[in-house]
Order: C-alpha cells, then sequence, then structure tokens
C-alpha cells in the first residue's frame, strides 16, 4: 500500500510539474493519527496476525490514544513560490489550523458564520515563532463523548491527560449490539450499494468506572510522557483540567444541540 501510494504522489507531482505550476501549488502530506497497534480482522490478508505492536518513536500511545503517540504526527510541506524551503518547524500545528490558514494563503472569504476552532499559522510556515501558545483539547472514546476517558489539553508544553478506562459493555445483548454493528460497517464500506438507506445503528449502553486521576506532562523535557508530575505542580493541573471539562461541556453541548 506504502508503495502504491507513493506512485500514486509522484503522479500528482509530474501532473503540477508538466502543467506548470508545481511551484506555485501548496503540496502537504500528513498522517490522521499515529500507529496503529491493533487491527480489525478485515483489515489484514488472512493468517496475518492482528496485533501490530511495534516501536513508534518513543511516544506513549497508538492510534486511538491522546498520548503523543496518537495524536503527533508530521506534516510535509511544499511550495516553492509561497513558502521557504529546507526548514524544520517544530511548533505545534493542528489540523483545524489549515482551513483559517489556507483561506488567508488564497485570500479566500470563509463561508458562514461559525466560529472557526483553529488559528492562521502562515506566520509559522514561514519560519515564524506564533505569538501566543494556544490551547488545544483532544477527546476520542469511539462511540457518543464521555469527557473523563481518553482525553487531554496542550497549553505550550504543558499537556494534562485523562487516562483511558476500561469501559465494559452493560451486558452480553449490548456487546452483540457493537459486534453486529462491527460487521455492518464493513458490509456497508465494501459494498455501500446494498444498503438502500442511511446507516444508521443503535448504541450499546455500557458501564464507565470512576475516571482516574489525570496525568502532568512537561513535553519539553519529557515528549515520550513517561514522568507524571501532577503531584509536584497541582496549581497547573487543576488549572488544565478545569479547562478541560469546559470545553468537553461547550462542545457536547453544541452537539446534543445537533442532535435534538
Amino acid at each position: 500500500m506504502i508503495e502504491v501510494m507513493d506512485r500514486g504522489i509522484a503522479k500528482v507531482r509530474e501532473t503540477l510539474r508538466t502543467s506548470g505550476i508545481e511551484d506555485d501549488t501548496l503540496l502537504m502530506f500528513t498522517s490522521d493519527n499515529g500507529s496503529a497497534f491493533s487491527h480489525r480482522y478485515d483489515q489484514v490478508p488472512d493468517g496475518v496476525s492482528l496485533e501490530g505492536s511495534r516501536c513508534n518513536n518513543g511516544f506513549a500511545g497508538s492510534k486511538g490514544s491522546v498520548y503523543e503517540g496518537g495524536i503527533r504526527v508530521p506534516m510535509i510541506a511544499r511550495w516553492a513560490n509561497g513558502l521557504p524551503q529546507d526548514i524544520e518547524i517544530n511548533d505545534q500545528i493542528c489540523f483545524t489550523d489549515w482551513l483559517p490558514t489556507l483561506l488567508s494563503l488564497t485570500g479566500s472569504s470563509r463561508v458562514g458564520e461559525k466560529p472557526i476552532d483553529g488559528h492562521d499559522v502562515t506566520a509559522v510556515l514561514k519560519g515564524d515563532s506564533p505569538q501566543e501558545q494556544t490551547r488545544r483539547f483532544w477527546q476520542w472514546n469511539g462511540d457518543s463523548p464521555i469527557g473523563v476517558t481518553n482525553a487531554a489539553i496542550r497549553h505550550g508544553d504543558w499537556k494534562l491527560v485523562r487516562p483511558a478506562l476500561d469501559i465494559a459493555f452493560a451486558s452480553e445483548a449490548d456487546k452483540q449490539l457493537a459486534d453486529d454493528y462491527v460487521e455492518q460497517d464493513i458490509e456497508y464500506k465494501c459494498y455501500p450499494e446494498n444498503f438502500s438507506e442511511k446507516f444508521n445503528w443503535p448504541e450499546p449502553k455500557k458501564i464507565v468506572p470512576e475516571p482516574r486521576a489525570p496525568e502532568l506532562y512537561d513535553l519539553s523535557s519529557d515528549p515520550g510522557e513517561t514522568n507524571d508530575i501532577a503531584a509536584d505542580n497541582p496549581k497547573i493541573a487543576s488549572r488544565m483540567l478545569a479547562e478541560l471539562e469546559t470545553w468537553f461541556e461547550e462542545v457536547e453541548s453544541e452537539r446534543q444541540a445537533i442532535l435534538d
């Protein structure tokens, strides 16, 4: 798959080159998440292990985790006539930043009136340090969001993590409902023509245990998130936890309003 992807990217670049617009085109390459350490049976050939744990460049976590191994990914960008070449940028940029940045770079107008989550990072792409360190938030647990599990906030080099919880299904029927969803999801992705209506599925009930104590890391000295220093910095940990909870309440309130 990597070889096929490489050939595809080469075709894109060659087309830009032969069209005479390569140096005036912003070409970006990245990943949507860190390494996947486990796989579903339909994602590997028959007989291949579903276990995929391996080195993740010293980072904790993997795909699906809010530790750096799950959310920190590289971005390669090339725009010969618009951005400096052969520089390395270590400032944090998030996917939500690309919309306001591309609007700025192209002089485009924004559609709609909703506030944009990201920030214009044009100056950062051109080699300047950001004027201020923005707060970033993450949360993921697969179904309806649960704010006390697998969530994080980062502000500058400080990062607070709410560790993932071992969430169980409320009953065997709920577990079977989740298993059946996987089968339907595979069918839907491989053979969408078999579905005449929008794919919808009831959410299984789950049991959420008591939250674990938040963890605090200084990524400037501990990018691998090996040394939890929350106990040594209670004021910072408390403030960041409150900010994370406030953010989650705001986005969950908006989500519920959309569902209603």
